[in-house]
């Protein structure tokens, strides 16, 4: 069909999506090399932070990763859902 040889022909299609929580470490501070002989170093954990990690597969057999925090997450989540809501509109507006 016409319309689905549009859809791929400049730019690869997202095959499929990963997703985990994971926990990071945060330190006071961290390993300098230009700073900190490694027999000095004395990491101090302070907390952890939760990151959402997303792993995305597209068709051309390549994949790239990318972490949100929290809030990031939102946006992200609130900007897919505004580009669907433009989608629906266009596909009902040519109808």
């Amino acid at each position: 069909m016409k319309e689905d040889e549009v859809k791929v022909d400049v730019l690869p299609i997202l095959k499929t999506l990963n997703g985990t929580v994971v926990f990071k470490p945060v330190f006071e501070e961290r390993f300098d090399f230009n700073e900190i002989d490694i027999k000095d170093y004395k990491p101090k954990f302070i907390k952890q932070v939760a990151c959402i990690v997303l792993e995305l597969k597209n068709s051309d057999g390549g994949s790239f990763y990318i972490q949100f925090g929290a809030s990031e997450y939102e946006q992200f989540l609130n900007e897919l859902i505004a580009l669907q809501v433009e989608l629906k509109t266009l596909e009902n507006d040519r109808s």
